[in-house]
């Protein structure tokens, strides 16, 4: 909401026609990019506007997106977009989705772990990146329990290495 009033406000300050130079001949102007702009209707006065509005866009897209990548159902989100995008079977890439499922819930586990006890903390900030992720791994047999879920859940892929 506050960003739509922003982007409305920004719009009304850049709709205010600008005084024209009548000599100057807007056929023969040097600036490629606004003519570029024109040919598709949009007038040079607006461009800033547009401009910032996209900005906006891309940034409550790019929010959006982080709170999606933080979710612990992500991976059956995945799973869902390819069972309603794809032309073709994705059987497999669906199994193999949720198979990493457990690494997935590591590496968002370990971006927002928040340590709470002084010898926790001081621990946690001696640690590197990847070994702060692979702190949060799970064990072999979450592995593969979880692998057989997902084999129970998606029994349509062929491929098996046993």
């Amino acid at each position: 909401e506050a960003a739509r009033g922003v982007a409305e406000l920004v719009s009304k300050s850049f709709s205010k026609q600008t005084p024209r130079n009548p000599l100057k001949n807007p056929q023969l102007s040097p600036d490629l990019l606004a003519g570029f702009f024109k040919l598709f209707g949009f007038d040079n006065s607006k461009l800033g506007a547009i401009a910032i509005n996209a900005v906006i866009f891309i940034a409550q897209l790019a929010g959006n997106l982080l709170a999606m990548a933080q979710e612990r159902s992500l991976p059956d989100r995945l799973i869902e977009g390819l069972r309603e995008n794809s032309p073709v079977e994705t059987d497999c890439v669906q199994l193999l989705v949720c198979k990493v499922g457990p690494f997935m819930w590591a590496m968002q586990a370990a971006l927002g772990h928040q340590p709470t006890k002084p010898e926790e903390r001081t621990q946690w900030s001696s640690m590197t990146p990847v070994e702060r992720m692979f702190a949060q791994m799970p064990s072999m047999e979450e592995l593969t329990e979880h692998g057989t879920d997902c084999e129970m859940k998606y029994p349509s892929c062929r491929i098996r290495y046993d």
